[in-house]
């Protein structure tokens, strides 16, 4: 299971990732089937060719319920880039001490976090600091304020982005009101397509880069991110940023009950 990249290193794919992405509790309903699918080929694919390990990466929901049918079939699991278990759903670490042979984290506190769970654990550090470099300077004030530049990077996954273009198309629309020389560009995830993309932020003044995300935020004064990796990065890079998130209202509002129950 992998993304277009994968492939074009000589990985066969028999799932793609970016199709089992799934934003809030409700978007299971219509990819049920293809999650479904994902699933049972990939374990047609465990079966005929007997693996001597299997990696899982991230997607825990998905993830953890293959490690089970992994395990039962004696196939060592290693699982890298740790579900947020200390986070929230805790319960999770369970399951993962009875189905990971060995867990890859890549913050230093998760190591700590899954030896007191009593889960073989290694520290291997965190990938983006082998390509994310520190900008070098910052514009001076007087060349912000006549021409600002902006990165957005409304999320990589297309869930995220049917939750996030109206938001978005309004805060441009609002800032350009204000600010008509302003440049924007907006990273095109490797998980979603160009086409998709112009198609959600139909604004022509828009620039689309198919290039490293880190790029537009070394371009610009400021950032405006969906929250997720995007957020590390401008961090490791050194761009300000706003931070917004939004899911569908159902999914807010179990949220919001159930946060105010465990108060």
């Amino acid at each position: 299971m992998g993304s277009r990249e994968l492939a074009a290193e000589g990985m066969d794919i028999r799932a793609n990732a970016s199709n089992l992405n799934i934003v809030g509790l409700f978007d299971w309903i219509g990819k049920a089937g293809g999650v479904l699918r994902a699933y049972r080929d990939l374990i047609k694919a465990v079966d005929k060719r007997k693996p001597d390990c299997a990696v899982l990466m991230d997607l825990p929901d998905f993830n953890l319920f293959l490690a089970r049918q992994l395990k039962r079939r004696g196939i060592p699991v290693v699982y890298y880039i740790s579900p947020q278990v200390w986070a929230w759903r805790k319960n999770r670490v369970h399951k993962l001490r009875r189905c990971v042979d060995k867990m890859l984290v890549v913050f230093p506190f998760e190591k700590a976090f899954y030896e007191r769970a009593g889960v073989p654990v290694e520290f291997v550090g965190h990938p983006l600091l082998d390509r994310v470099r520190v900008r070098g300077s910052y514009r001076p004030q007087h060349e912000v304020v006549a021409a600002p530049r902006l990165a957005v990077l409304p999320g990589s996954r297309r869930g995220e982005l049917k939750y996030h273009r109206e938001l978005v198309n309004k805060l441009l629309k609002r800032l350009w009101a204000e600010y008509p020389t302003m440049e924007v560009r907006m990273p095109v995830a490797s998980t979603v397509d160009l086409a998709c993309m112009k198609a959600l932020f139909p604004d022509k003044r828009i620039l689309f880069q198919e290039a490293a995300a880190t790029e537009a935020m070394e371009w610009a004064d400021l950032a405006v991110i969906a929250s997720g990796t995007a957020t590390l990065e401008a961090a490791l890079v050194g761009t300000p940023s706003l931070l917004f998130y939004r899911v569908g209202k159902a999914t807010a509002f179990i949220y919001h009950n159930v946060a105010r129950y465990r108060g």
